[in-house]
């Protein structure tokens, strides 16, 4: 199911012949392939519906609850929270950048 996702993926968003390509180019198609898969096997809002206490879980168990209910690998559950540890962190740097131009503009 995840190659099927990555390939729907790739003619969503992708145009062109890979084997033209350069390799650096090739690489960041098929890592937004892969994260658009995650993207679409496991949605956020469906894992954010499950019923499990984060506290009391670690990233090995986390990873095998989303390999369970998503019918996925469990390397495929981790790259998934891999792009959810990257968004988070990615929100915190967004917010403390917004507190930093609200200090330096006042």
């Amino acid at each position: 199911m995840t190659c099927l996702a990555h390939e729907i993926f790739h003619c969503l968003i992708h145009v062109g012949n890979q084997l033209s390509m350069p390799v650096a180019f090739i690489n960041l198609q098929e890592n937004q392939a892969r994260a658009g898969a995650a993207h679409l096997l496991m949605p956020l809002w469906m894992i954010s519906e499950l019923d499990f206490n984060m506290d009391s879980m670690d990233r090995i168990q986390l990873a095998h609850l989303l390999a369970s209910t998503f019918n996925v690998s469990i390397s495929f559950a981790n790259e998934r929270i891999k792009l959810i540890d990257r968004r988070i962190k990615e929100l915190y740097i967004n917010r403390d950048y917004m507190k930093l131009r609200r200090l330096i503009h006042l």
